[in-house]
C-alpha cells in the first residue's frame, strides 16, 4: 500500500526525524500521543488501465497532517509548519524507490496540491494539512 511507502519514507528523513523523530502514524493518531506527529490518510488509489486491464500504475491523494506541539505549547503552529516544509521537502517533487514489508513501490511522481492549516478540537494541537497527489508503480 502506497501510505505505508510513504510512511518509510517520512521515518527514514533526517529532516523528518529532526521534527517529530518516527512519530509517522496510519489513519489516525494512537491513544495518548507525543507531538509533534504525523497522520497519513489515503483519500482515493485509483489505478490505471490499458485495454489488457490493470497497467500496474496507479495515481493516490493522501492527506498527510502535521500535528504540533498541544494547545498548551505556545510554539504549536511553528512546529506544525516546520514538520510540513520537512514532509513537503522529503515528498514533493520527488522520484523515489520504497522497499517496504509488503515488497516495494516506485514512487514515479509526487506533488503537493493543497496546504491548508487549522486548530483540530479533537486533538487540540495546530495541524498543517496536505494533500499530496502520487503517481506509482507496484
Amino acid at each position: 500500500m502506497i501510505d505505508y511507502a510513504v510512511i518509510a519514507v517520512l521515518k527514514d528523513s533526517p529532516v523528518v526525524g529532526a521534527v517529530c523523530g518516527d512519530r509517522v502514524y496510519p489513519g489516525q493518531l494512537p491513544q495518548r500521543p507525543r507531538y509533534p506527529a504525523i497522520v497519513i490518510d489515503v483519500i482515493s488509489d485509483v489505478p490505471d488501465y490499458t485495454q489488457e486491464g490493470e497497467s500496474g500504475v496507479a495515481e493516490s491523494r493522501l492527506q498527510i497532517d502535521c500535528h504540533g506541539h498541544d494547545a498548551a505549547n505556545a510554539d504549536g503552529w511553528d512546529t506544525s509548519r516546520e514538520l510540513a516544509m520537512a514532509v513537503k521537502s522529503a515528498l514533493s517533487g520527488r522520484r523515489l524507490i520504497v522497499a517496504t514489508n509488503a515488497g516495494g513501490e516506485e514512487i514515479q511522481s509526487s506533488f503537493l496540491t493543497n496546504q491548508r492549516r487549522f486548530f483540530s478540537d479533537v486533538t487540540q494541537t495546530q495541524v498543517v494539512s496536505m494533500d499530496l497527489l502520487i503517481g506509482y508503480r507496484d
